[in-house]
């Protein structure tokens, strides 16, 4: 049997980008994240978003601890999906049409007011995560209806939905399955990290999706982020 793809060996591979330019914390933290959401478009939309914040006092850099610092959005198209969840039960849940720069930010703003927090704390999000999302399939698929995955124990199917913007996949099926694409984004006391980890081969170096990946990470890059190893 010829298979489309094949499953990189775990963890799969990971590329990395750093953030050099001065504050991320507050408002210009979140307009950050929407624009990293933003260049991600063409290629990978989110279906639900894990959120973590992180505070700390100005003076002394003392972590302030959160009364609610995880929160969770997934798309109402997601509802019915009993494996699209919150990554902790702590978490505060809101259901949305579409997870977009703006509801990021009003999802955001809305667990900053939330906290009430005094004038001289500093806030800004410790981890960002997308993990079920809609992946843009490279053209070759365009007219296709399922493809198949190679993994260990023998292969995978995914089916296929053909739109005028392209053909797209929704994923994962299962808590057993790998997303094709997991984007992480950490900040808190770090330096701003966005990782982008690949588990399917079709993006991978040579594969038919490696010049669409390329160009979300060019289109990051033209933001201001940096390229780790270039």
């Amino acid at each position: 049997m010829k298979f489309d793809g094949y499953l990189l060996e775990f963890p799969g591979l990971t590329q990395t980008l750093t953030w050099p330019n001065g504050e991320f914390e507050g408002a210009n933290a979140v307009h950050v994240i929407a624009d990293v959401v933003a260049a991600f478009a063409p290629l990978l939309r989110p279906l639900s978003i894990d959120v973590l914040l992180w505070a700390c006092r100005r003076d002394t850099q003392a972590q302030v601890n959160l009364v609610h610092p995880f929160w969770f959005a997934a798309t109402t198209a997601t509802q019915a999906d009993p494996h699209v969840g919150p990554s902790t039960s702590r978490s505060v849940c809101r259901r949305v049409d579409a997870i977009t720069p703006a509801t990021i930010k009003a999802l955001i703003s809305e667990a900053v007011a939330l906290e009430k927090l005094d004038p001289e704390v500093v806030w800004t999000c410790e981890e960002i995560r997308i993990y079920t999302s809609e992946i843009r399939l490279p053209d070759v698929f365009a007219d296709r209806d399922a493809l198949s995955l190679a993994v260990t124990r023998g292969d995978v199917g995914a089916k296929i939905e053909r739109r005028t913007d392209g053909a797209w996949i929704y994923s994962p099926r299962s808590p057993g399955d790998e997303a094709p694409l997991e984007v992480t984004m950490i900040g808190g006391d770090s330096v701003p990290t966005i990782n982008i980890i690949t588990h399917w081969s079709l993006w991978a170096p040579g594969g038919p999706g490696e010049p669409d990946l390329n160009a979300v990470i060019d289109a990051l890059v033209a933001q201001g982020w940096v390229r780790c190893g270039s």
